[in-house]
């Protein structure tokens, strides 16, 4: 096998180089390129599946959580499920008060260690 860094032409199965005792590279053979190709599809595409997944079921959740708070809105202010201020009030009123939250905890007003 000849080395292309010093054009010497050494024995196959040898590690170095008999002239600059240099590493020699192996070549790879196809079907370990395949594999680990293979191998890399499958690490992206459960990568995705579960990011798809966890979005997915977080969705479910805050949908499921406004419909949960707009059905309880309706029910202490009286207002009727067909009417768009009782949907308004219960995704607005808790996302406000979802943000103002994390705002003071952001700024260091609660501590939730405490």
């Amino acid at each position: 096998m000849k080395r292309h860094e010093c054009g010497t032409e050494n024995e196959e199965g040898v590690e170095f180089c008999v002239k600059c005792g240099n590493t020699i590279p192996t070549p790879t053979k196809k079907s370990e390129i395949d594999k680990n190709r293979l191998i890399k599809g499958f690490k992206l595409g459960g990568v995705i599946f579960f990011g798809v997944l966890i979005c997915g079921i977080i969705l479910v959740l805050v949908v499921g959580m406004w419909v949960l708070l707009t059905i309880i809105f309706s029910a202490i202010l009286g207002i009727s499920l067909h009417s768009p201020l009782c949907w308004v009030f219960g995704g607005i009123l808790p996302a406000l008060i979802l943000y103002i939250s994390l705002r003071q905890k952001n700024e260091g007003r609660i501590n939730p260690l405490q």
